[in-house]
């Protein structure tokens, strides 16, 4: 037998991905209202395509104590899916 919230259907897509946009834009208020946080955001998409760029602006941010070299071992451009063909960039 299985628990009555698991039977139920997922709400279609597109009011998922609505749901998600309106929450991201409360977030993104939230965090501009917040004068104690910091915060930094870095694209998946633009560290593909520039590590290096992208993992000095985090080290920058976080105060030049980053080990650069071993950050860009682990960014894999093969694992890399470019989607802006379908659209999801």
């Amino acid at each position: 037998m299985s628990h009555p919230l698991l039977a139920r259907r997922a709400a279609p897509a597109d009011k998922m991905k609505e749901s998600y946009k309106i929450h991201l834009q409360r977030l993104y208020t939230w965090i501009g209202n917040q004068s104690h946080i910091e915060v930094l955001f870095v694209h998946y998409n633009d560290l593909m395509r520039n590590p290096m760029e992208q993992t000095n602006r985090v080290n920058v941010f976080l105060g030049n104590a980053l080990n650069l070299e071993r950050m860009l071992t682990v960014v894999d451009p093969n694992l890399y899916r470019n989607r802006s063909a379908c659209g999801a960039d």
